[in-house]
């Protein structure tokens, strides 16, 4: 199945990854988030995970991370 097939309808979505993320995780994570933001542009995408270390910050979109989610409205 394919990732647009996956999201077909989704206004909104959420990414995440483990506890105490290692570059696997933070590197994952932001690889979906800047392929569906810039594929799906009418997706509204965030992404959580405890905030990644000063190594990661090169990392396309770091600074887009949450690390608390926010209300969510529907």
């Amino acid at each position: 199945m394919k990732l647009s097939e996956i999201l077909n309808g989704a206004r909104r979505i959420g990414i995440t990854g483990h506890v105490r993320p290692d570059g696997d995780c933070v590197g994952s994570v932001l690889g979906l988030y800047n392929y569906i933001t810039e594929n799906m542009p009418d997706i509204q995408t965030d992404v959580y995970l405890e905030e990644p270390g000063s190594e990661f910050g090169y990392i396309k979109n770091i600074n887009v991370i949450k690390n608390a989610p926010e209300a969510c409205e529907y």
